[in-house]
């Protein structure tokens, strides 16, 4: 089974906020980068947007914000270091 697959096999066992949150972080551990997850992820919530599945839309939004490190730091996927530029004075 792809990654596309057990994606849409976890939604269709469990729906909840956090489901595919164990799913995406095995394929961070199996090597997935962040960009490559999110593309992933992307396209499937296109999916779910054109079917107005409005459950499993947001279940991938809130995976994405997972991968995109728009969340609380323990759901964090990819610890992203952000750099600030200092201005010096």
């Amino acid at each position: 089974m792809n990654k596309k697959e057990q994606i849409i096999t976890a939604l269709n066992k469990k729906v909840e906020g956090d489901s595919l949150w164990k799913l995406a972080h095995s394929f961070k551990e199996s090597g997935m980068n962040d960009q490559e997850m999110y593309a992933l992820f992307d396209g499937l919530r296109e999916k779910y947007e054109a079917e107005s599945n409005e459950i499993k839309y947001n279940i991938i939004l809130d995976t994405m914000d997972y991968i995109s490190d728009w969340c609380p730091p323990d759901k964090k996927l990819f610890k992203k270091k952000h750099q600030y530029k200092r201005e010096k004075y």
